[in-house]
């Protein structure tokens, strides 16, 4: 009698565990899958800010006609990061043509938007005397 109840007591017991476990399984299992989530929408999000500045700096470069030393290394370092999170080739096409710049070993000063900024300021505040 005794026996039974000890027996019926760890089956009841062994049946929770069970449930139990299958449910940490689970929720592990729904935990992982949101951070998956959160990992691949931040490296879209790391990849997208990486081909804006790739762009940017593209452009800017492009407008100077040449590139530095230095301007070159920056974009190769931009350029790798964005291609190891699956960058696709119009970052590679922009590298391409950063690469075909001439290469001047010089300091650049302000950015090609920022003279330009500073210029636009210029002429407004000289139309508005």
């Amino acid at each position: 009698m005794a026996t039974d109840l000890i027996l019926s007591a760890f089956g009841i017991m062994l049946t929770a565990v069970m449930g139990y476990a299958v449910w940490l399984l689970k929720e592990q299992k729904r935990e992982k899958q949101i951070e998956n989530k959160k990992r691949d929408a931040n490296s879209q999000g790391t990849r997208l800010i990486l081909f804006y500045m790739l762009q940017r700096l593209h452009t800017e470069y492009k407008l100077q006609g040449f590139v530095t030393y230095n301007q070159r290394r920056s974009f190769r370092e931009i350029y790798d990061a964005y291609h190891a999170l699956g960058g696709n080739g119009f970052g590679t096409a922009m590298w391409e043509e950063v690469k075909e710049l001439d290469l001047k070993n010089e300091e650049v000063g302000l950015s090609t938007y920022a003279k330009a900024y500073l210029e636009e300021k210029e002429q407004s505040a000289r139309e508005r005397k």
